[in-house]
């Protein structure tokens, strides 16, 4: 039996994605240096953090104490990392320390050098982190969504001939400071009387989308849906890859529809 790929989904592309954010966002505060694991490991006399089992030499893992992932942000990052046993690292995964120490003495002295580390006085740069990252997140997995939807259709029909109504197109979240655009787009012959005119004779056009990496895709409009009373700017805008916050996503920068082929 030939062997399957393994598929990835918006959601484990969209975590991959707020993992280099957390990433980046360590890395320039300063990150871990060897001096400073050496004085983590010295705080906790060379036991688990978690445990207080002694630390076999070359067994030793370190643990994120609020985990990097999309539910608690944390960063790799002096005060955020831990001596840990591997067993002790396992089980506690994806948890909050807070969530996984038992012990009221140990949770104290860890909360003690994380306090005493500066960690959150630090991370306070990037303001509310989580919310941030969550945008992202929702972001990304919209886009892989969007993405999907748009290879269906062109496996479906040639663009034009299915105009995607049956399917819903999420719109990946912005960030907060932009502002979604109209997507432009230049009609061959300009005037639109006269594209209209010269698309109702020959119902049919040429779709050519301009791309920020440099490709020029060309793909054929079927307007035999179109009739004198059609908003001709409106049509192409409403199709589910030009729709706003959509065709950014997709790389698309401009549109030249001409009657003639290019």
């Amino acid at each position: 039996m030939a062997q399957q790929t393994r598929r990835s989904t918006p959601g484990g592309a969209a975590n991959t994605f707020v993992r280099v954010i957390l990433t980046d966002a360590g890395a320039l505060l300063g990150g871990l240096t060897d001096e400073e694991w050496e004085r983590t490991l010295a705080w906790f006399a060379g036991r688990c953090a978690y445990t207080g089992e002694a630390l076999a030499e070359g067994r030793t893992d370190q643990d994120h104490a609020v985990p990097m992932n999309r539910a608690h942000c944390g960063l790799h990052l002096y005060g955020n990392v831990l001596p840990a046993t591997r067993d002790a690292n396992r089980r506690k995964s994806g948890k909050h320390y807070r969530e996984f120490v038992e012990d009221p003495d140990r949770l104290k002295r860890i909360e003690a050098f994380v306090r005493q580390s500066g960690y959150w006085d630090k991370v306070s740069v990037f303001g509310d982190l989580q919310h941030y990252c969550e945008a992202q997140y929702r972001s990304i997995d919209a886009l892989c969504r969007v993405n999907r939807q748009y290879l269906e259709i062109l496996t479906r029909e040639e663009l034009g001939g299915d105009d995607g109504s049956d399917l819903e197109f999420p719109e990946p979240a912005p960030p907060s400071s932009s502002t979604a655009r109209t997507l432009p787009v230049t009609l061959d012959p300009p005037s639109l009387e006269a594209f209209k005119e010269a698309l109702l004779n020959d119902r049919q056009a040429w779709i050519v989308e301009n791309h920020r990496d440099g490709r020029r895709v060309v793909r054929r409009w079927d307007a035999r849906k179109i009739s004198a009373s059609s908003n001709i700017l409106g049509n192409l805008r409403s199709r589910p890859q030009y729709r706003k916050g959509v065709w950014e996503g997709l790389g698309i920068q401009s549109l030249l529809v001409s009657i003639r082929r290019p």
